[in-house]
């Protein structure tokens, strides 16, 4: 069907006789047997595939580039020059090390994009490593954090991490 969605139909009147099923993906069918078959979406579909492989790959690209555009435009914004005016001396004045980064979020959603954005033009205006840590976060989020240079927390610091150092907290 043009929607993607292949609708299956009993043939004679066996039971359930003219009810419809819809499948979330085109010719996947369901395995009763729970063998062979790979299950609803077949062994192409299953989790570690190449077709996953590569649906992660592609929203890894999409989140990078959402992110490099909200960055740009954050970078020519009013709200940032006056970041810079007011709060950036500040913060050079304080001489940071590091930044540290806790719960950004899924970089899937458009507020999360925008916090990253932020979070890679200070760490690159204070010269700065930044790390960042976020409980839910997927391979892809921090995939997409890497590409702007910034680390991941490999584990839950439940935020009681003890600054030896100057550390901005964002």
């Amino acid at each position: 069907m043009e929607d993607g969605f292949t609708v299956v139909q009993a043939r004679g009147r066996r039971s359930g006789a003219g009810r419809r099923t819809r499948t979330k993906e085109p010719g996947a069918r369901r395995s009763s047997s729970g063998g062979g078959g790979g299950g609803l979406y077949g062994a192409a579909h299953a989790p570690g595939s190449a077709k996953a492989q590569r649906d992660a790959d592609r929203a890894v690209e999409q989140q990078t580039r959402a992110v490099a555009e909200k960055k740009e435009a954050l970078l020519k914004s009013a709200f940032y020059a006056e970041l810079c005016a007011a709060g950036l001396a500040a913060l050079r004045e304080f001489r940071p090390e590091e930044i540290v980064c806790y719960g950004i979020g899924s970089l899937a959603t458009d507020v999360s994009q925008w916090q990253l954005a932020l979070l890679a033009a200070l760490g690159e205006a204070l010269g700065v490593a930044t790390l960042a840590f976020d409980p839910a976060s997927a391979p892809s989020d921090e995939a997409v954090l890497q590409r702007f240079g910034i680390s991941t927390i490999a584990e839950n610091e439940e935020a009681k991490r003890r600054a030896e150092r100057r550390t901005l907290f964002y």
